[in-house]
């Protein structure tokens, strides 16, 4: 018995989902197996393992040029990581350098205020100064003009001397 040939092979197969093979149906499915198993076989492993081969360092390849995308990421992501996190840190120095600022101004415009307010009392009190020394400056000069009148029992001498002696001690 010659074995089958591929549309004969095609052609058992198809059946064998309908309804059962007969023995010859079988024994003519089994010798066209072996006879194709053989055929192959016979090709020589060079054929079969050439496709294979060529195959799997493709997939090799393919796997590497994955894991060198992923890696590229990987560090991507860690670079973008570093620089997010650098401009967090900027960002966050510069809102408290500007908040010291900030305060630093608030309290600058007050230091200023209270300056300003202390310069003017010290004006004030500098002028009041200016006038109460000129005011003992004129009762000096009253006191020595009075001593020098003539007046009876030189009472106005004595009073010129309680004057000044008044004066004296009103200063520090």
């Amino acid at each position: 018995m010659t074995p089958p040939t591929s549309a004969q092979l095609d052609h058992l197969i198809g059946h064998t989902a309908n309804r059962a093979l007969t023995p010859d149906e079988h024994a003519a499915l089994r010798d066209g197996i072996q006879a194709l198993r053989a055929s192959l076989a016979g090709t020589g492993t060079a054929l079969r393992t050439a496709p294979s081969g060529a195959y799997h360092r493709q997939v090799v390849e393919q796997l590497r040029a994955a894991e060198d995308e992923l890696g590229r990421w990987r560090r991507q992501g860690r670079r973008a990581d570093r620089y997010r996190a650098a401009w967090l840190s900027a960002r966050q120095r510069a809102e408290a350098y500007g908040e010291g600022i900030l305060q630093r101004c608030e309290d600058r415009d007050t230091v200023y205020s209270w300056l300003r307010t202390a310069q003017a009392a010290t004006a004030t009190a500098v002028d009041r100064a200016e006038q109460v020394e000129a005011r003992i400056a004129a009762a000096y000069r009253f006191a020595d003009e009075m001593a020098t009148y003539c007046s009876p029992h030189g009472v106005a001498s004595l009073y010129a001397e309680r004057l000044r002696a008044a004066l004296d001690e009103a200063q520090p």
